[in-house]
């Protein structure tokens, strides 16, 4: 099993449902074959934007993973993870690396030594080996202690070689410490708020959609365990009041299309003028057509056949016995003649 077949191996084994990239990396074909699914982006930071937002609204129950290739789109990738580093998002990041050879040469970039500043974990494998220690290092780090980025770079032909079989892994714990036993109860006022939904382990009650206002609140629906249909539901009930369609004057796209004739009066005049100026133009063209095939008729030229109307041929006739002149000429009737 080569390299990248490893890390998508331990992906899968981690649950991971789909996989967003940048080409060109080997970890992203792997993880198809491996039947991850994979999203490809057009920019490294938009990537990291959804594997972000992957994190985010799962509260770090799911793993956004983001892979992308060495050099200039782990240049690009720095300004992402950087923003997830600052807001405390648990996401992994899986850059391509320059060969060993050349890794440290400038001016190639080093993910591992650029990164360091803007991650909890990071580390680059050199070895074959390592590959899945360094992916189990990866996940332990991101699923316990504070939620922020890890980036694990695999240089382009380490991906390449092969890793010993069978791979042995088992899915990285979720480690949480307590205080010891009666100390919580000890220490909480008689008033305390209650904790958040995305606290709290079991979903709390949650009102009808149908019966869901702009002042409601919607909090409960974001906790992890409230079932996708109901959270996409009870946001769209949302999204739908007319309060958030209200146009800012911003957008690209203002104009109100529902309307039937949103078009000002102004413009529409304009519009009409130049039809009007287009039309003259192909009047004038035929015009000019026309005059200039009746000339030709006239003084014996003969048009051009594409402006030639189409007139059905006539079966040809038998020419009259009697016109001599016209009778055709046989190739007998020359011989004997003298060229003048």
């Amino acid at each position: 099993m080569k390299a990248a077949a490893a890390v998508a191996e331990v992906l899968k084994r981690e649950d991971v449902k789909f996989l967003i990239g940048y080409p060109v990396n080997p970890i992203i074909e792997a993880a198809a074959e491996a039947d991850i699914r994979t999203i490809i982006v057009r920019q490294e930071r938009t990537g990291l934007h959804m594997a972000d937002a992957v994190s985010r609204i799962s509260s770090g129950e799911r793993i956004g993973v983001f892979a992308m290739q060495h050099g200039p789109g782990s240049e690009n990738a720095f300004g992402g993870v950087a923003q997830a580093y600052g807001d405390s998002v648990p996401i992994i990041v899986l850059p391509g690396g320059y060969p060993r050879r050349i890794t440290n040469i400038q001016p190639n970039f080093n993910s591992f030594l650029n990164f360091q500043h803007v991650t909890k974990w990071c580390e680059q494998v050199i070895v074959p080996d390592a590959v899945v220690d360094a992916m189990r290092r990866a996940f332990t780090q991101v699923k316990n202690g504070r939620p922020r980025p890890v980036l694990i770079e695999f240089p382009v032909d380490l991906l390449r070689e092969d890793v010993p079989e069978p791979i042995t892994y088992t899915p990285a714990p979720r480690l949480k410490s307590a205080p010891e036993e009666g100390a919580a109860d000890a220490a909480a006022l008689p008033h305390a708020p209650t904790a958040s939904p995305a606290m709290q382990t079991e979903p709390p009650t949650l009102p009808p959609v149908d019966e869901l206002t702009l002042d409601s609140d919607f909090r409960g629906f974001l906790h992890p365990k409230v079932s996708e249909d109901v959270r996409r539901a009870a946001l769209r009930k949302l999204f739908s009041d007319p309060h958030f369609n209200v146009m800012d004057g911003l957008d690209v796209y203002i104009d109100d299309y529902s309307k039937a004739d949103p078009i000002p009066a102004t413009m529409r005049a304009g519009l009409k003028q130049a039809q009007r100026i287009v039309q003259w133009a192909e009047e004038e063209k035929d015009q000019k057509d026309q005059k200039d095939q009746k000339d030709q008729a006239e003084a014996g030229v003969p048009c051009e056949p594409s402006a030639l109307p189409l007139v059905e041929a006539a079966a040809p006739t038998a020419l009259p016995a009697t016109d001599a002149a016209l009778q055709p000429v046989s190739a007998d009737s020359h011989k004997g003649d003298k060229p003048t």
